[in-house]
């Protein structure tokens, strides 16, 4: 009697051990997802203004919920490179920048994580005065990580396309799931871009003489490569930045 009451305690043990293992393996491999970050569509958390006067600083004012990504994003014709990217004075994390083909224009996209509730100016600075009718167009992003909210590298490409055909992005790698995949795509033939294949186009910037830009998003539901594009009703002169957002 007393063996077998020694045998099963001896099981109860092994089982308990098995259980606790488990449950550790389950700390050390949580389940992978998150809620993706959405882009903000609030009445006043955006800001698009063309400008009429070439100066060398242009800005606009937003707002923005704590902890908000800002995104300042800004077009110019011509290659201009800014001298600095502000937001409410503290310098912004670049994205990308990149000059059209031709230097018809330059588009550039950078970023302030963690931003404080309430109202925020951006501003882009150049060295010198810039060529005609400069744009600039600031957004927040809801739910982004608030110390590094871009996963993996984002690329970027120029083009000149034909009436009606479409324009992308290069590739890039997502490594978690739900990102927001982000796209910043001008034109410097159209006052306007049209939307991938299962991505949301979000207002953008019009400029008169021709060219125009706008952002679309989609959610990477699955971790991997992603290459937004864009299409557009006249030919011209093309430009596409892509990144990824992450959640915390």
């Amino acid at each position: 009697m007393i063996k077998i009451l020694m045998a099963m305690m001896l099981f109860a043990q092994v089982v308990s051990a098995q259980m606790i293992s488990m449950g550790n393996h389950r700390k050390i491999f949580p389940a992978s997802g998150g809620t993706a970050p959405t882009w903000d569509t609030t009445s006043g958390n955006s800001c698009n203004p063309v400008f009429t006067i070439s100066s060398t600083s242009y800005s606009c004012t937003l707002n923005a919920s704590a902890g908000e990504m800002i995104v300042v994003s800004y077009f110019v014709y011509g290659a201009y490179t800014p001298s600095s990217v502000t937001v409410d004075g503290a310098s912004t994390t670049g994205i990308r920048q990149q000059t059209l083909a031709g230097s018809f224009g330059t588009q550039g996209a950078y970023y302030l994580a963690n931003a404080t509730a309430g109202s925020h100016t951006a501003t882009v600075n150049f060295a010198s005065s810039t060529g005609s009718l400069p744009a600039l167009y600031v957004a927040t992003i809801l739910g982004a990580d608030t110390v590094s909210p871009i996963d993996g590298t984002p690329t970027g490409a120029v083009f000149t396309v034909a009436s009606g055909a479409n324009f992308a992005c290069p590739s890039f790698t997502t490594t978690q799931t739900n990102d927001l995949i982000v796209a910043w795509g001008m034109n410097s033939g159209a006052t306007n871009v049209t939307a991938g294949s299962g991505y949301t186009l979000h207002a953008g910037v019009a400029i008169s003489g021709g060219s125009g830009g706008a952002y679309e998003t989609q959610t990477g539901v699955t971790a991997g490569a992603y290459a937004p594009n864009f299409a557009n009703g006249n030919g011209g002169h093309q430009g596409c930045i892509g990144f990824a957002v992450k959640h915390p």
